[in-house]
């Protein structure tokens, strides 16, 4: 099973890598971080962690992005994915697209019911953000990679319940934006 995922690793960041490593804003939490021509200020709240099977752990924060020179506000939730080696990724998740993260994962962890044991299954869910979450079902077996970054260089195993962890935080973090109106 890890051998298959892997695999898709590599692929992953194969496609990233002819993609070219430009940095290009893919969400707006991430506009308003990398406006050099403006005065931000980011404020963030940690909502808590979750360890990886491989040494490696996963953090779920809110950022809140406010433009001192027009007044505008991004909100969102960031997920740093921190290897067993420290390579290190965060991923934005915007406010809007929250919903359908949650939606994802929520089918993810649930999924696979209606499968033979014998059959192997593998989906997945990607934000704009570069947050990449991955389950791989093999008989007997279902694991669950989070991968963080333009190239995927900082992923880690989840079982099912550090999965069910990840959505119980997400939610705790849409609860949280929704008292920061």
């Amino acid at each position: 099973m890890i051998g298959f995922l892997a695999m898709s690793l590599s692929a992953l960041g194969e496609a990233a890598a002819e993609e070219g490593l430009r940095r290009v804003p893919e969400t707006r939490v991430e506009a308003f971080l990398l406006d050099k021509d403006s005065v931000s200020v980011k404020s963030f709240r940690e909502l808590g962690l979750v360890r990886g099977r491989n040494g490696g752990s996963l953090t779920v924060g809110v950022v809140r992005v406010f433009n001192v020179d027009n007044g505008r506000v991004a909100r969102g939730v960031s997920i740093r994915v921190e290897n067993a080696e420290h390579e290190v990724e965060t991923a934005y998740v915007d406010e809007k697209e929250l919903p359908d993260l949650l939606d994802g994962l929520e089918y993810l962890t649930e999924f696979g019911l209606e499968y033979r044991p014998t059959d192997q299954v593998e989906t997945k869910v990607e934000t704009l953000g570069s947050f990449l979450f991955l389950r791989s079902s093999a008989p007997g077996e279902v694991e669950f990679l989070a991968m963080a970054g333009r190239v995927p260089s900082a992923a880690i195993l989840l079982n099912q319940f550090g999965a069910l962890d990840l959505q119980d935080l997400l939610v705790d973090a849409q609860e949280t934006m929704e008292r920061m109106r």
